[in-house]
């Protein structure tokens, strides 16, 4: 499932909803426990997990990024900076037991990057879910990459159309 991406007054938003088969203290962990996190974005490590606490991104060549923490609450949402945007994760259990899981990112600005961050959560949900049924997640780009980069840069041309 694409996310859903929409243009208004202020940034941007891409929203990808998802209801994933496990309760939603074993997604929770998938997006805050570093050894559970780095399974999916190998990239990331979660310094201080509460508000004004730091993230960083390590870009592999000796040079990493600094994210801020801006929202926790255990174990419904999580919020931070990503660069000049804001991304969230929200979850909610449903009552068989599942989790739904919400991913937002408000962009302030659209660059010709957007598309490649949006494929790249995108391939980031499908891992999370792998990982959760039990599947070995191969590093490098989603096998699916070029498929999910051309869709939503197709979609950021449209957006930016109207």
């Amino acid at each position: 499932m694409y996310a859903t991406i929409k243009k208004q007054n202020g940034p941007t938003i891409a929203e990808f909803n998802r209801t994933v088969p496990y309760p939603i203290e074993s997604v929770w962990r998938m997006l805050t426990v570093n050894e559970q996190l780095q399974k999916w974005f190998p990239q990331l490590e979660i310094e201080q997990l509460r508000p004004e606490g730091k993230i960083r991104f390590d870009f592999g060549n000796g040079s990493y990024e600094e994210m801020t923490i801006l929202k926790v609450s255990e174990p419904s949402s999580f919020t931070f900076t990503w660069d000049t945007n804001i991304m969230r994760f929200e979850l909610s259990g449903t009552a068989d037991g599942q989790a739904d899981l919400k991913l937002s990112e408000d962009i302030v600005e659209v660059t010709p990057h957007t598309p490649r961050d949006i494929a790249g959560w995108h391939a980031c949900l499908e891992n999370i879910i792998a990982i959760l049924d039990g599947y070995p997640v191969r590093p490098g780009p989603a096998e699916n990459w070029d498929e999910l980069y051309q869709y939503y840069e197709n979609e950021f041309e449209i957006l930016a159309e109207e």
